[in-house]
């Protein structure tokens, strides 16, 4: 709740910046880019509660920022770049582009993960057993097949 918070608080604050012409919004981006990998470096850091609450603050103000400069990039390059009879086509294309990879992405991030928690759990407990059915087949807490 937090991060969604500061991530909400981050995309009004870093709008408002590029709406006042204090700065680009390429600026804006990389400076948010180069001040989220400094947090994510000193993430090892935030050993207790309120230093990872404040790291999650400040990710989540950063990611808003990155987020909605991205888009204004993203139309000023169409704009500057694409003929205006082509520019909602081309504009379309890159959503659905950027789009379908947030929404695959962590479906295949997940299964990565699963599957080298597995692997690590297999080197102690063994191999599959019971390859029954495999309809009703799934995952149980050690990664060994089980059968419903």
């Amino acid at each position: 709740m937090v991060f969604g918070l500061s991530n909400i608080a981050g995309r009004v604050v870093s709008g408002y910046i590029v709406n006042s012409q204090w700065t680009t919004p390429k600026r804006l981006y990389t400076t948010a880019a180069l001040l989220g990998t400094l947090v994510t470096a000193l993430l090892p850091q935030a050993t207790k509660h309120v230093y990872l609450l404040v790291v999650n603050v400040a990710i989540g103000l950063i990611e808003g920022a990155i987020t909605s400069s991205i888009f204004v990039l993203q139309l000023q390059t169409i704009v500057d770049t694409v003929p205006t009879n082509l520019q909602g086509q081309i504009f379309g294309v890159c959503n659905s582009v950027y789009f379908t990879v947030c929404a695959v992405g962590p479906p295949i991030a997940g299964l990565f993960a699963f599957h080298n928690l597995c692997s690590h759990s297999r080197l102690a407990l063994g191999t599959f057993t019971n390859f029954r059915d495999d309809y009703h087949a799934v995952y149980n807490q050690n990664c060994r097949m089980s059968f419903i």
